[in-house]
């Protein structure tokens, strides 16, 4: 977790505004048709709303949806490899909507833990498929037939919506139904990495994934999360993490010499008064018993005080070393926090021989988001008062690695995605 936390520091440290962005994204189309894009903000309050607590909460919903929409049936509880969902129509537009939830509940999890491939069969021939969500989406196709036979009749197509979790169930679903149903259209926000190479490219025509920034889940699978593993083993967080201890140690001493040169300091003048009061007395007391030896006058001999009430107390010696020479404090210095930002980055060996390791773990089998990806990404900084954003449209080969960022878990949640998509939507008019 430690190493983690450095190779995200040094990921951020070497990312420039908006400079990566552009380049990461360099010769892909920056374009969305405007059909899909006005599908995406349409339906992305449908994925939303997927996450209601009640039934009741779903038809008010899906009732307040202009053009006259009508609520079919929501199963508002999921067990593993059995999401949660709702269906709604529209006569108007001859839309049959199957809105699919993501991860809200511990069964949810198992269902996204359930993410080796299996072996999935499509018109296409064979491929693999992420295990979880394709026995969601087959398990859904079965108990939805006959609300999916009867809206066919009606001259009905199906769309097929959700985020996360959701979003790759529905993109298998959309995957299950197309060759019966070859209208089917599958928009998908944040979706996991759920589908092979072959399988990714065959469904991008009728698959449409939308990935916010850094978000982690699209690209999180069992290749990519070995192929952090061995980055994080050739990635030399050690030293940084020492350099990092050392600096903290150093500032703290620092604090603390501070604190005791005050103590003492307070103490020397406390001292020095004591002084005065004893030299004060010691007169006094010679004065009234010139001839007797008490036990004061000869306290007061024996510390060789003399007359002079401006003579160096006792404990100037004490004061003139507090503990720290003056002189030998480094103010200015970063936090330890950012200490590692004035280490040299790993060398290029280290660095060859971490992009061996990943380079070694891209073979078949690798998942990816399915279809067409539209990554939106961010032209300012996640703090600007302003956010920018751009667009490239590209396919789930892009996703074959995890993009470590500060940001990469915030990035995933829905609201980002819808007004993300609502961003461009307005300037698109």
């Amino acid at each position: 977790v430690l190493g983690l936390k450095y190779l995200i520091a040094q990921k951020e440290a070497e990312r420039q505004v908006p400079d990566t962005a552009i380049n990461e994204h360099h010769g892909l189309p920056s374009r969305l048709d405007p059909y899909t894009l006005r599908c995406l903000h349409f339906y992305a309050p449908f994925a939303a709303a997927a996450y209601m607590d009640t039934s009741e909460e779903v038809m008010e919903f899906v009732g307040s949806r202009p053009g006259g929409w009508e609520f079919l049936r929501a199963e508002i509880k999921s067990k593993p490899s059995q999401p949660a969902h709702f269906v709604a129509c529209c006569q108007q537009s001859k839309a049959c909507v199957i809105a699919v939830r993501g991860t809200k509940t511990l069964r949810d999890a198992v269902t996204d833990a359930h993410a080796h491939s299996t072996t999935f069969e499509y018109e296409g021939g064979k491929a693999l498929s992420h295990i979880g969500m394709t026995a969601g989406a087959k398990w859904l196709y079965d108990l939805l037939h006959g609300i999916i036979v009867s809206q066919a009749a009606k001259g009905m197509h199906f769309v097929i919506v959700g985020h996360s979790l959701g979003a790759g169930t529905a993109s298998m679903l959309a995957m299950l139904m197309k060759a019966k149903y070859p209208t089917v259209k599958a928009y998908c926000y944040a979706t996991p990495a759920v589908a092979d190479d072959g399988l990714a490219v065959w469904s991008s025509s009728f698959v449409t994934s939308v990935v916010y920034d850094y978000d982690i889940v699209p690209c999180f699978s069992v290749h990519n999360a070995e192929k952090l593993r061995r980055e994080l083993e050739h990635f030399k967080w050690a030293d940084l993490a020492k350099a990092d201890i050392k600096a903290a140690i150093e500032k703290s001493k620092q604090e603390m010499d501070k604190k005791i040169e005050a103590m003492l300091l307070s103490e020397s003048k406390l001292s020095r008064n004591l002084a005065k009061a004893a030299i004060g007395t010691a007169k006094i007391t010679g004065k009234l018993f010139s001839k007797g030896k008490s036990a004061l006058s000869k306290l007061a001999a024996d510390a060789k005080i003399d007359d002079d009430d401006e003579a160096p107390p006792p404990y100037e010696d004490v004061v003139s070393n507090p503990g720290v020479p003056s002189g030998q404090a480094t103010p200015g210095q970063l936090p330890a926090q950012l200490q590692w930002q004035q280490q040299p980055k790993a060398s290029p060996a280290s660095s060859t021989g971490s992009e061996q390791a990943v380079d070694s773990l891209s073979k078949p089998g690798h998942l990816v988001p399915p279809g067409t990806i539209v990554h939106i990404y961010r032209l300012t900084k996640p703090d600007a008062e302003e956010t920018r954003l751009a667009m490239a449209i590209c396919y789930g080969q892009y996703f074959k690695r995890i993009a470590l960022s500060y940001t990469m878990v915030q990035d995933h949640f829905m609201d980002n995605y819808v007004d993300a998509i609502a961003y461009f939507h307005e300037r698109s008019h």
